[in-house]
């Protein structure tokens, strides 16, 4: 989770002007007086009272995380693709073109970007067809197949030894 940076009072003020806002359209009291609360907290710079309200917000994915799920992805479309255009799918078990997602224990900011991109429309037909949570670290064994996928500069249409390749 993030930890709060220091807040301008200019960002004080927009946020508490927010939350006064959101405290005027609350439905119900809690909602109301939690809101009208963190305003008046926001404006008197009570940093210790407001900074709670801000541990949800985690800290941005880092860039090579993002890429390496984008590329894992990728990588998949592209081995479905080429498994989907095999006239005989007995020479290599659709399970290897399976995406198996990210460990939800040790790879849970990879898991819920996974999930993040599902629920924006991005790459579902591929995780759709897999799993989000592999129940075991998966970042060693993607950063080979990519590697390997790297050798061959990416190709969009592969051969099935190259396919084999990737996958073993």
């Amino acid at each position: 989770m993030s930890t709060l940076k220091k807040l301008t009072n200019t960002e004080r003020l927009i946020l508490a002007n927010q939350y006064k806002i959101l405290s005027k359209l609350s439905d119900n009291d809690y909602e109301r007086d939690y809101n009208q609360q963190l305003s008046d907290n926001l404006l008197s710079g009570h940093k210790w009272l407001y900074e709670d309200h801000f541990q949800i917000i985690s800290d941005d994915l880092a860039d090579e995380d993002t890429d390496l799920v984008v590329e894992t992805l990728s990588l998949y479309t592209t081995l479905r693709n080429n498994y989907d255009d095999l006239d005989d799918k007995t020479v290599i078990d659709e399970h290897k073109i399976t995406f198996l997602g990210f460990d939800g224990n040790n790879e849970s900011e990879l898991m819920t970007f996974t999930k993040a991109l599902k629920e924006n429309d991005r790459f579902t037909r591929i995780i759709e067809k897999g799993l989000t949570n592999s129940h075991s670290p998966m970042r060693h064994k993607y950063q080979t197949m990519l590697n390997k996928w790297k050798e061959l500069n990416k190709k969009e249409i592969l051969t099935l030894d190259e396919l084999i390749f990737i996958t073993d």
